[in-house]
């Protein structure tokens, strides 16, 4: 697999912003819909640590397919354009630590989790990490 990046802010320094413009007024209606986007994401990556303990398969086989996870990765991605245009349409959340970037970390964790077809002790040390912040 082609090594992919894993920074959300040096993927936006190679895309050409102006073409995932979107109107203000569409991004506001759009907020309920990337809030489950990041939900999605943050709530996949939570569940990793303990379906390994469990050592069993469950609904998170989502987590093995590098398609959905790369297409996820591209939502982060436009969303976080999009919360450049329009901060109010970006999802919240409640986390312990104020100065903590959601984003780019859960698409560090996403790219991560792609470029590794098991998760390795890092991987999922940083995993448990951001259970803790949430």
């Amino acid at each position: 697999m082609s090594e992919s990046p894993t920074d959300v802010d040096k993927v936006l320094f190679h895309l050409e912003a102006k073409e995932f413009t979107v109107e203000p007024s569409t991004l506001q209606s759009l907020q309920q819909l990337i809030q489950w986007v990041a939900d999605l994401a943050l709530n996949l990556l939570s569940r990793l640590p303990e379906q390994r303990q469990a050592g069993k398969s469950s609904a998170y086989d989502l987590l093995r397919d590098y398609k959905a996870i790369n297409t996820l990765r591209e939502l982060l991605v436009i969303i976080r354009i999009w919360g450049l245009l329009r901060q109010s349409c970006l999802p919240v959340f409640v986390r312990s630590a104020e100065n903590l970037d959601v984003f780019a970390l859960l698409f560090k964790l996403l790219s991560r989790l792609v470029q590794t077809p098991e998760p390795d002790e890092n991987l999922l040390g940083q995993l448990v990490l951001l259970i803790l912040y949430f």
